[in-house]
């Protein structure tokens, strides 16, 4: 097997030649290739033109489920359809959007609450 690295950690290529695999170089043909291991998100069209045997190391359109903001959207849709079964999920305000709202939970939870903080899009 061969594998693509596109600012991919130290570790990577070391986990994979140990387990066989080599690192592809262009005499090994363009599509010739079974993983890419890519730092960000692979385009949109880096899925389509891919070929049946190749795979990325991130999925297409997982930002609905990693990005917090999108995240929460998601469950209240969910809860709002299913009701109780999606209550395992605190409540959650999404800033600076929701601040008022926020605001007044807070004020009426006085020290009950523990809050945590979180950016949208980071591995926080």
């Amino acid at each position: 097997f061969y594998f693509k690295l596109e600012r991919a950690p130290a570790i990577v290529p070391l986990v994979l030649e140990s387990r066989g695999w080599t690192q592809h170089q262009e005499h090994h043909g363009v599509d010739n290739w079974s993983l890419f291991w890519k730092n960000g998100r692979p385009k949109p069209s880096e899925f389509a033109n891919g070929k049946p045997y190749q795979r990325y190391n991130h999925f297409p359109k997982t930002s609905v489920i990693c990005r917090k903001d999108s995240l929460c959207r998601i469950l209240r849709k969910m809860k709002a359809v299913h009701g109780g079964v999606y209550n395992f999920f605190p409540v959650t305000f999404m800033v600076p959007n929701e601040y008022t709202k926020f605001v007044n939970f807070f004020s009426e939870q006085k020290s009950k609450g523990i809050w945590i903080c979180k950016p949208n899009d980071m591995s926080r």
